[in-house]
């Protein structure tokens, strides 16, 4: 028992499982007054460099989970919990990895590890290997900390030609990364890395766990991943809930020049889930998204609504596509989206009877050949609003400057670049740098 003490924590050992040898530990941790459980590499209840989790692990408040170099796999209903109340939420929860800390998805569900109603959090130096399972969910975070985390998805093999039942089955799961869900607030997130079959970031305000209708004070930086068909960073909302006062500093679309995919927009704001009702003019709002580097189809795409957001400093990889879309509808007031660079493309201008439909240009998820993005600076269907400013375009090539169709007045300057394949402004009623 003085071991314990001198070394000042618990390492699991006893049980009938993984799971009870890690339970029995945080509580005897707990009666100790340790307040702190170390899951080694080496199980010496199996005697193998390993642990199974196949039943949930309840971490208290007031505690300190370490992995040191161990590698941990999720079965079942295996996952990290920490859950407190919504009036009473759980505080003081550190959970971090040391080494080569990697927690594996081998058949749970739902989240490997799933945070509720928990204040002063801190989680990072961990490995998420998953495979059909999203890595880290949290519900009503409060004034916390996740840094230092990596996602390993897996992603399907050559999706386009897939005809496999198993690896569809594959196609249909979420391995995305870190979700931070409604009431979050007071979140820090940063040095977000890997890759994930899903959305890497996805910040969202509609779930009806919680009384919290606003999700708000959220930083995110340092994302850099490769999200498939996804979005890097994604924000959503519906029926009514909020997402305020939320900065996305550093994204950075790390998918290979010339591969087969892209992601949707390597920042997507706006969207909603089906079924529900989608956000109104004032409900996403006050947010700033700056330092993106993509290849996807869009570096920042935005609909339904949006309301003070400001859009800076991107840079549109060398077969990457538009600066900005809206692929359904919006409603706006107050964009500023300024310094927009397209590095030199290394691919033919798109195909003219695609360019030159007067509409949005609707791009495929995936193709079974190389695929030449449509570029401009916007690539937007049906918005209207009020106070859209652009300023600072560079680029040697674009398809066109701008495609947007619905009613809008636009000011747009600092506009340098060298050649524009086909018409310069295509759209419905868009006057720019003019009064209505």
């Amino acid at each position: 028992m003085m071991d314990i003490y001198e070394r000042g924590y618990t390492v699991p050992f006893s049980g009938n499982s993984d799971c009870e040898a890690i339970t029995h530990a945080i509580s005897e941790a707990r009666a100790m007054g340790l307040y702190k459980t170390v899951i080694p590499r080496y199980n010496k209840r199996t005697g193998v460099c390993r642990w199974v989790l196949d039943a949930p692990v309840l971490v208290p408040e007031n505690f300190t989970l370490v992995f040191d170099n161990a590698e941990v796999a999720f079965t079942d209903n295996g996952s990290i919990l920490v859950m407190g109340e919504e009036r009473k939420p759980a505080e003081s929860i550190h959970i971090f990895g040391i080494g080569n800390a990697r927690l594996i998805d081998e058949g749970t569900y739902g989240a490997m590890m799933r945070i509720a109603f928990a204040k002063n959090v801190r989680l990072h130096g961990l490995t998420f290997k998953n495979r059909g399972t999203r890595g880290i969910f949290c519900l009503g975070m409060t004034d916390s900390y996740l840094y230092d985390l990596t996602f390993d998805g897996e992603f399907p093999p050559k999706e386009a030609e897939n005809t496999d039942a198993e690896e569809n089955t594959i196609r249909r799961k979420n391995a995305g990364g870190l979700m931070l869900s409604a009431g979050c607030k007071g979140v820090t997130v940063e040095h977000i890395y890997g890759k994930t079959y899903g959305h890497t970031v996805e910040i969202s305000a509609f779930s009806g766990e919680t009384e919290c209708d606003t999700t708000q004070d959220i930083l995110v930086r340092d994302v850099r991943s490769d999200c498939y068909t996804f979005s890097n960073v994604h924000l959503v909302n519906a029926e009514g809930h909020l997402l305020s006062n939320i900065m996305i500093d550093g994204v950075t679309d790390t998918s290979k020049v010339g591969a087969l995919y892209r992601g949707r927009a390597t920042v997507s704001i706006g969207d909603t889930v089906f079924g529900r009702t989608p956000s109104a003019l004032g409900e996403i709002r006050n947010m700033t998204v700056k330092n993106i580097t993509s290849r996807a189809f869009a570096a920042v795409n935005i609909i339904h609504s949006v309301q003070d957001i400001t859009v800076a400093d991107l840079t549109i990889r060398e077969d990457g596509g538009c600066g900005m879309s809206c692929d359904r509808t919006l409603a706006y007031h107050n964009i500023y989206f300024c310094n927009i660079k397209f590095d030199d493309r290394k691919t033919p201008p798109y195909a003219i009877s695609e360019v030159k439909k007067p509409s949005y240009i609707q791009p495929p998820r995936e193709t079974d050949a190389h695929f030449y993005p449509y570029r401009a600076v916007c690539n937007m269907r049906d918005i209207h609003g009020g106070n859209f400013k652009i300023n600072g375009i560079y680029a040697n090539m674009l398809d066109n400057l701008l495609r947007i169709t619905g009613k809008n007045s636009l000011e747009m300057y600092d506009v340098d670049v060298e050649n524009i394949v086909y018409d310069d402004i295509v759209g419905g009623d868009c006057i720019i740098n003019e009064e209505v």
